[in-house]
This record gives C-alpha cells, structure tokens and sequence, in this order.
C-alpha cells in the first residue's frame, strides 16, 4: 500500500477557460516491477498496488517502461460505492508510458496482470498519481434572471459546480429543437487532461465524416490540448446528463473512455485541436454533423457544454457579429464569430464545446467556444469553422450541406 501525504494543491487556473482539477504527485521512490509481490496465474503473473489519499476525490496512475511490453493488462478501481472496473492493455501504451483510467475515491486499486514470464527488473514503474481534489460545492447555485425565463418547463439548474445560471439537457423537452438537441449532447464529452503538472477539464465534440464511418474524430480548443503530450493524458467521460430536468442524478448511460488521442491538427490562432482518439467511445453516442455554411447575424445558435464541469448544460442565443478579431492568449489575434446567450451561457470548462445550429431537426456544429469577457458569461466568442475546415478536410472529407 501506497500512502500519499496531504498535498498543498492550488487549484487556481494557470490560463483563461480551463478547471484545474488536481496535481500530478510524483512519488519520491517510485514502485519498481521487481518490487511488487508476483503471484503466478492461468497464463502469466499478476501483482496489485493500492494507493490511498484522504484529500482525494479521485486518482489517475501512471505507469513508465523502458520497453513497450507485447502482452500486459491493468485494472483499476476506486473504494467509492459508484467507482466503475476499468481495465486497460499495451496498446494504450504511448511513448511508453500510460496514464490509466481516472478511480474514484479516496484509495484507487490497481492490478497488474503479465503473461508469461513476470517481468524483468528494471521494465516499468508505478512513478506517479494524479490527484483531483475538485468536487461539488457546497450547496446549488440557483440564481433566476428574469431574462432567462422563457417558460416554466426551463429552469436553471446545476449540481453545484456552475456558478451562473445554466439549464439542463433535460430541461428543454419542451422545444421543438429537442431532439436535434440531444443528439448534440451525445456527441459531447467532459474532457480531463495533464498537463504542466496539473490536471484540468474542459469539453469537446465527436465529429462524423462524409463517409459515416464513425470514426472517432473528436474536436476541442487548442487552449485546452495544446500538443500530443497532453492529448496522450486525455480522457472522456460520456453522457454526464441529468436525467430529468432539476434531477442531480446522473444518467444511467454515463460512462469513461481513455487513452488519450492522436492530434491530427493543433493552431492556437484559430484554437482549434483536432484528434483521432484511441478508444471507440461508448455504444449510444452521437458523431454531430458540421456545416461550414456561413452564419449570418441573428441566427439562433445553441451551446452545448459542462460549465465548470457540471452536468450537460444547453444554452440559447445568436449571432451578433462574424469574422470579429478578439486578442487571444500570448497576444495572438483570433478571427471569431460572436454569440450572445439570452438562456444560459458559458463558463470555464465550457472551453472547446460545440457550437450548434438545427436545420431539418438535425444538429451541426458550427464552432468551437474560445471564451469571452470575464464579466459577461453570455457574451462568447467561437472559432469560425469555415477557416479551420480546410486544414481538417483530409479526415472529414467534403463539406457537409445543410
């Protein structure tokens, strides 16, 4: 057993948009193959690690090879009483090293699983722990603007983790663009990811292609996954919906997949990354049509985002300028299309979610969210996917009609 000390972690945001959610705690020896206790099983050797934390909500492994080894299992799981069994192989093994599947709870189990031979000392090590210690606050943040009422069938609601007033999936079963709606929604995951010592969410969108070959093409902000470093940390968590509107429950289909991706295409001028990921999400999710028809002012768009990390929330608004110019991180000028919400909006975490507009009863994104003024959440700002289009087209293929 692994025992980590209480760690003085600073969750203030390193830059504009993103959550932190914990730190990466480096162990001072790290647990060497040939120190863990191999026990022979039908086909090979297997050999288990507990980690605990008290400060943790949840944990996330990390494992380095000198070599990437032809045949290894790994499973996973945390002491809370909804911790899902992970399991994980080599080829979720990126330049030999892997971070597995985020645990929950306060102590995380791994089991190592070897076939054939047990492994030569020296061949890999347990090195490091990702500990999130972000969490629902304390209490629901409930504020009602009348602005925001269009009827009694949408209200705001949150698991605590919104600060402003954001409105549920669920919550709009009541207009005709539901459906379109949630078909967006299940093309939408929480995205976490490492990097610079940290760990921090935002959200991304699976994208279909001309061919419908539901591959995995998954796009977010290049200011959330900067480079193929970070994209190889990646995780997913899928239909983190409220199952009914002002429920804190989550759905019954929410699921995680890992292994991070391949970064096809990264340009922080137009903050855009775009990615193949390793793992087939799971059965049931949406790969959202896109369109690269240019919007027009006043046009209703819709967000569909995780506001600080909180359930699936939708936003409603429009179109109020194109092809605007906005000063970005490092002094970069972005070309943006800017949108203002009337119901709901968009915080941080939200960054890299899809921008969508319904035609015929079918969602396309149109834009991923960069950000907007700190003191205005409805006022937000969208890469213009008409420029980023031509760099991703290779996978995508022509341009979708709409």
């Amino acid at each position: 057993m692994v025992t980590i000390p209480e760690l003085q972690i600073d969750l203030t945001n390193p830059s504009p948009g993103v959550v932190k959610t914990g730190e990466v705690y480096r162990l001072p020896k790290p647990v060497m193959a040939s120190q863990l206790n191999w026990q022979p099983v039908n086909g090979g050797y297997a050999a288990r690690l507990q980690f605990v934390s008290d400060q943790a909500k949840r944990m996330c492994f990390h494992l380095a090879f000198k070599t990437k080894p032809s045949a290894i299992r790994f499973r996973v799981q945390g002491n809370s009483s909804n911790s899902a069994v992970f399991f994980a192989d080599q080829n979720f093994i990126n330049d030999n090293n892997i971070w597995l599947p985020i645990t929950v709870g306060t102590t995380g189990d791994l089991e190592i699983f070897i076939q054939g031979d047990q492994p030569e000392e020296g061949s890999f090590e347990v090195d490091a722990v990702n500990i999130i210690v972000a969490g629902i606050r304390s209490g629901n943040n409930r504020k009602i603007m009348e602005k925001q009422s269009l009827n009694d069938l949408i209200k705001p609601k949150s698991l605590g983790l919104a600060l402003e007033p954001e409105f549920d999936l669920a919550c709009w079963n009541g207009v005709p663009e539901y459906p379109a709606l949630q078909v967006a929604a299940n093309a939408t995951a929480l995205i976490s990811f490492i990097r610079n010592g940290g760990s921090f969410i935002c959200t991304g969108t699976l994208l279909n292609d001309q061919r419908n070959s539901s591959k995995p093409w998954f796009i977010t902000a290049n200011h959330c996954v900067t480079d193929q470093r970070a994209s190889n940390t990646l995780s997913f968590e899928w239909f983190f919906q409220a199952p009914a509107c002002l429920s804190s429950d989550t759905d019954s289909r929410y699921s995680q997949t890992f292994g991070g991706a391949r970064l096809l295409y990264a340009n922080k001028k137009n903050d855009t990354s775009f990615m193949r990921l390793r793992a087939r999400p799971p059965a049931g999710v949406a790969y959202s049509g896109w369109s690269t028809k240019r919007l027009f002012v006043g046009r209703q768009v819709w967000g569909v985002h995780h506001p600080e990390g909180d359930h699936t929330m939708v936003s409603q608004g429009a179109v109020t300028g194109l092809n605007q110019t906005v000063k970005g991180n490092n002094d970069t000028n972005l070309a943006v299309n800017e949108i203002l919400f009337s119901v709901g909006g968009a915080e941080i975490a939200s960054s890299g979610s899809g921008l969508f507009t319904v035609v015929n009863g079918l969602p396309y994104w149109v834009g991923g969210l960069y950000g907007g003024p700190v003191n205005d959440y409805q006022l937000n700002y969208y890469s213009r996917f008409r420029d980023v289009f031509p760099k991703i087209q290779p996978w995508l293929g022509k341009r979708r009609k709409s």
